[in-house]
């Protein structure tokens, strides 16, 4: 019997960041075959809800103010 390889992650904070790397590492993962679960709890969810604008917390809000209008 083989194993199935598994992916998951938590995503808990509500910033613009930590929702791509959770994007970019899931996409990636399942791009390779992997069972991917991200599961988004306490602020984390805030990401999911229709029109929400995140927060970009330092440089970054600089460099992708053009991303979110």
């Amino acid at each position: 019997m083989a194993e199935t390889k598994k992916f998951a992650m938590v995503v808990a904070e509500g910033t613009f960041d930590k929702a791509m790397m959770a994007m970019m590492m899931g996409n990636t993962a399942a791009s390779m075959g992997i069972e991917t679960h991200i599961f988004y709890t306490f602020f984390g969810l805030n990401l999911l809800k229709k029109g929400a604008k995140p927060k970009m917390p330092g440089m970054m809000r600089f460099f992708t103010g053009m991303m979110i209008k």
